[in-house]
């Protein structure tokens, strides 16, 4: 569960906190690894509505800790500036706690992947229109369900 923000001047308000996390393109994604150790590793991710999605390979570590604690921290900054004048940074922040899990069922799987395309790879539909049809068999899609957000930002004044 999160905890109250102890800076109530820099919380930012939900719908905000939203909007921050659908427009971070990188963020970092941790979970517990299956022998107890902490595991982080940047991700691209697409959110469609409040489930985050990123595409994975079909092993690997994240899939071994999802499999033994499904639940996941996703932390995002929008647009870091740091004040070397003021020793201080500009940022917008979000963290979102939620439940992770690996879809393999293309029919989940396609629409997922067509949002990651359209998020980072624009016009892909038009230079590459079969590419999600012919790769969405070489991936997985890995998804978190957020069921708690919070965020918070400094802004330059």
């Amino acid at each position: 569960m999160l905890r109250e923000l102890r800076r109530k001047d820099r919380i930012m308000d939900e719908a905000r906190a939203w909007e921050v996390l659908a427009l971070v393109e990188c963020a970092v994604l941790s979970l517990v690894s299956p022998d107890g150790d902490p595991y982080a590793i940047p991700i691209n991710f697409v959110l469609i509505g409040k489930t985050l999605w990123a595409h994975c390979a079909k092993e690997g570590h994240k899939l071994d800790a999802i499999a033994a604690f499904p639940r996941a921290c996703v932390t995002a900054t929008l647009h870091p500036a740091v004040d070397n004048v003021n020793t201080t940074t500009y940022y917008e922040c979000v963290l979102a706690l939620g439940d992770a899990s690996v879809v393999t069922d293309e029919a989940l799987t396609k629409p997922a992947l067509e949002a990651f395309m359209d998020k980072f790879a624009a016009g892909w539909r038009e230079r590459e229109p079969n590419r999600v049809a012919d790769d969405a068999h070489t991936v997985y899609m890995l998804r978190v369900d957020v069921r708690q957000i919070s965020g918070k930002a400094r802004y330059r004044v």
